[in-house]
């Protein structure tokens, strides 16, 4: 009975005693919680302006979410935004179309597939003055949709209507990599040389590059961001393009092949993923354009008509290319001399500037 009575009186103490205390801990816990999600805010918003500089500087790394604001960047609207891969990035010359008269933005970035496309084709439907360029491997259109390996908001929307399988898999950090501190500065590539024209090292890369071919890459109109190697030398310019530059140009023929899948059926659930890519130009008034992508080894040659038939978007079929040596950079890229016939090759098709471009859909 005593003990009993001894435990009402320590309560009767401790609690009066205890309520402030849990109040007051409460109250810290919500002002910490405050504090971070004010801090996350404010990182991320500077990670935003702190991105800004650096391309007003001339500096970017290879993603997608970079490119698009190096894209949202530029002082002058472009007529085509070039969408792709590291296919897109480093076959083709906007210099090029540039000196030619037509203002081209390209918009590729490596290591992605068509799955990463939503968020590029919707900025660049946005910044394009005409038209956007969606290229496409073949391989893709006999597969299944798959899912981005690069998530942002414009993707997550996308996908909740073509493919909402690939939403339900995502895990917490996926659905945070949206965030522009984790777009912007999440990945980078290794062994990457930025502003090499101004390094005073006889044994930089670029100076045994220019040594060894004679490149001129520093009077590159374009100029010189970046060099960066994985397997071979890849440039990288300010302006969005890139150049795979390979150590030699090895005889390679043996290693061509041609399979041949023109009475193939396309994948209906791919075809309806591409037709909304167009779609998404299209509400922005623009005109899709699809190029099937040249590969320099592996070709897979498709039935014509039925992307055409399916997305209502012109198609160019770059993928029956046949490559020589001296143009083949590796076994998925060109090189220097493949990248000035794609160029010109695109550049015709486009504006329709030679009579075989009236072949390929041209009016």
């Amino acid at each position: 009975m005593r003990q009993a009575h001894s435990t009402i009186i320590i309560t009767e103490v401790i609690t009066p005693l205890a309520t402030p205390l849990y109040i007051r801990f409460r109250r810290s816990v919500l002002w910490l919680i405050a504090i971070a999600a004010l801090l996350a805010i404010l990182a991320n918003l500077f990670s935003v302006e702190f991105a800004k500089l650096l391309i007003q500087r001339g500096f970017w790394q290879e993603s997608k979410v970079w490119k698009g604001l190096l894209l949202d960047t530029q002082e002058s609207t472009p007529e085509v935004v070039l969408v792709g891969s590291s296919r897109v990035q480093n076959h083709f010359n906007t210099e090029y179309f540039r000196q030619n008269g037509h203002r081209v933005f390209n918009l590729g970035a490596p290591g992605i597939l068509p799955w990463d496309f939503p968020f590029m084709v919707g900025q660049a439907a946005k910044a394009a003055e005409k038209t956007v360029v969606i290229s496409i491997p073949a391989e893709i259109l006999l597969g299944a949709v798959g899912c981005p390996l690069r998530w942002t908001l414009t993707d997550m929307a996308f996908y909740a209507k073509q493919a909402p399988t690939c939403l339900r898999g995502l895990s917490l950090i996926e659905w945070l990599e949206p965030l522009p501190i984790n777009a912007f500065f999440s990945e980078t590539f290794p062994d990457v040389h930025y502003d090499p024209c101004n390094e005073n090292n006889r044994r930089s890369p670029l100076s045994e590059l220019q040594a060894a071919r004679g490149l001129g890459l520093c009077e590159d109109a374009r100029g010189l961001m970046l060099l960066r190697y994985s397997r071979r030398w890849v440039a990288v310019f300010r302006n969005g393009d890139g150049l795979i530059i390979p150590d030699n140009y090895p005889p390679r023929q043996a290693q061509v092949t041609w399979r041949d899948q023109q009475e193939a059926d396309l994948q209906p659930t791919v075809l309806r993923f591409l037709n909304g890519l167009a779609d998404r130009v299209r509400a922005e008034n623009k005109t899709p354009i699809f190029v099937v992508e040249a590969a320099p080894l592996e070709h897979l040659r498709i039935p014509h008509g039925i992307i055409e038939r399916e997305t209502g978007a012109r198609t160019l079929y770059m993928n029956e290319l046949g490559f020589a040596d001296d143009e083949i950079a590796d076994h998925d890229h060109v090189g220097i001399k493949g990248n000035a016939r794609l160029s010109k090759l695109l550049f015709e098709q486009l504006f329709c500037t030679t009579s075989t471009s009236s072949e390929k859909g041209c009016p």
